[in-house]
């Protein structure tokens, strides 16, 4: 629903309906929903956390863009997001699998 109202809000700021519109938007939109808190690995995530996230890449976008770099850098810099937050969560995820096991070896030990 949220993708259908995205494509009408997008369609009617650029005033044309192409099925090539948004080409190039992936990296964007993968950083913020992983960024967001959603499990790339399978899970759930919340709206809240997609719409902070998507907040907070935007004004990254906007001061970098004031910077001077250009969109390539840019997008070089959003790419850097995406995998720090991976390695943070793919660390988290560790940590609490490594908790789990280690509690239910206490719980197992005679």
């Amino acid at each position: 629903m949220v993708c259908a109202v995205a494509a009408i809000v997008l369609t009617a700021y650029l005033a044309s309906a192409r099925s090539d519109t948004a080409i190039g938007l992936e990296l964007q939109v993968i950083t913020a929903v992983v960024l967001g808190g959603v499990n790339i690995f399978g899970g759930s995530g919340t709206l809240v956390g997609v719409l902070i996230a998507l907040f907070v890449l935007a004004f990254v976008k906007n001061a970098l863009g004031l910077v001077g770099m250009t969109p390539e850098q840019q997008d070089i810099v959003t790419g850097a997001v995406l995998v720090g937050t991976l390695i943070i969560f793919g660390a988290s995820r560790n940590v609490g699998e490594a908790r789990s096991w280690f509690a239910r070896l206490r719980i197992n030990r005679p």
